[in-house]
């Protein structure tokens, strides 16, 4: 069995995207346990482009093809590669394709290749079809256009998709509510602790901190991902003016809001830092990689994820591995059962008021950090690495190629 794993955004090039890295560290993991893999991609959104048509990388155990998509189509939004015969060479040598996100240009052409030849296909879409649907403050443009290519081709294309790979109860039940009623199947997203320990090797406590001359003795509320309004940064911004108002703090506070850069959101954020006179208490930064994100972890007094809607971001069990408590909104798979125990929760809809109590009460020690944190880790090393997952998906893989439709049902 041969699988091409598919995904628009080339990790290697596009460091910040949670889905590129998710398709590349799995066929990676994929590989090492003996699985014929390959990963297809383009240079889509990225400074550096490759020469000619594709590129292909070789990471020893599997291939990557990278296709080149021309700046004006980046300019549009779209990872539409021109060569398109190129693309169906590489595509219909392939027993099974396992596609990351959804209707994206490169996913769209994949997925017409792989119906004409009869090649079977896994969807995994990191949230993506629901987004439109569940973001009230999305672009109105990108909503119509969404929503119109999912009752004229998207929802067709599910009809033909072997299975859904979801990550938490909430996706499915709105796929669901959209009238999809496909083969769902749980695959949590997980994290390499190689990738981290190695990361952690590099760095002593206090490296963030004197990286952003955050001192020793100030409370570091940490919050690393997208600057979007689904992320109710603002609401977290704003319960920092509502804790220094109303409460007698031990220690002084510091907020800092991590993550790509250049968005109007962050610019609002900028303007409500500077409204509300924050400015010596929330600091907002572009992203961060490899040892200096780790530091963050290490040095951060918490982590912070107020989000009206997720799914299961990674940037969790990154907290998990670093041992850094999580005040987080019991949303997507924190609403879970499994997780939940692991996090200091927040109702799905807090006030501001809300927040700044629940921060108080943290700050004040009336919270077990301790006990928490160490759940989470030891869940994370039983349940959430890759040796755990890929096993699975390797046996949902051997099903759907062999057609055993008894196993597939159980699974």
């Amino acid at each position: 069995m041969k699988v091409l794993k598919v995904d628009q955004y080339f990790y290697h090039l596009r460091k910040h995207s949670s889905a590129g890295k998710i398709a590349h560290k799995l066929t990676e993991f994929l590989s090492k346990y003996g699985v014929k893999v390959d990963l297809l991609t383009t240079d889509c959104d990225s400074q550096i482009k490759i020469d000619n048509c594709l590129k292909i990388y070789n990471f020893g155990t599997f291939k990557t093809y990278v296709f080149h998509v021309p700046r004006f189509f980046d300019a549009l939004h779209l990872c539409l590669p021109l060569c398109c015969n190129k693309l169906k060479e590489v595509v219909s040598g392939y027993d099974l394709i396992h596609i990351h996100e959804y209707l994206s240009p490169i996913n769209l052409l994949v997925i017409n290749i792989a119906i004409k030849h009869r090649i079977p296909f896994i969807i995994q879409p990191h949230g993506a079809i629901i987004y439109p649907y569940v973001e009230k403050n999305v672009n109105l443009i990108y909503k119509i256009t969404r929503i119109t290519l999912d009752r004229l081709i998207g929802f067709k294309i599910l009809d033909k998709v072997k299975a859904i790979f979801t990550m938490a109860r909430v996706e499915e039940e709105l796929l669901r509510s959209l009238g999809i009623h496909l083969k769902f199947i749980r695959i949590p997203n997980a994290i390499d602790p190689e990738e981290y320990e190695e990361f952690d090797a590099k760095i002593s406590y206090g490296h963030f901190r004197k990286y952003l001359s955050i001192r020793d003795d100030e409370f570091l509320i940490l919050y690393i991902g997208r600057k979007a309004p689904v992320k109710r940064l603002d609401l977290l911004i704003t319960s920092i003016h509502r804790l220094r108002q109303k409460y007698d703090i031990a220690r002084p506070v510091k907020l800092v809001i991590v993550g790509p850069s250049g968005s109007k959101y962050e610019e609002r954020l900028k303007k409500l830092v500077k409204d509300l006179n924050l400015e010596n208490h929330v600091i907002i930064h572009g992203p961060i990689y490899g040892s200096l994100k780790a530091s963050a972890f290490k040095d951060a007094n918490l982590f912070a994820l107020v989000s009206k809607y997720e799914t299961f971001p990674t940037v969790l069990l990154e907290a998990f591995f670093y041992r850094t408590p999580i005040l987080a909104t019991r949303v997507g798979i924190v609403a879970e059962e499994e997780i939940s125990d692991k996090v200091i929760p927040l109702n799905p809809d807090p006030t501001p008021d809300e927040i700044a109590k629940k921060l108080y009460e943290i700050i004040e020690g009336k919270h077990d950090l301790k006990s928490l944190t160490e759940k989470a880790y030891r869940f994370l090393w039983e349940n959430l690495t890759y040796e755990k997952v890929v096993p699975h998906i390797i046996r949902i893989y051997e099903t759907i190629q062999n057609k055993n439709q008894e196993l597939y049902d159980n699974l």
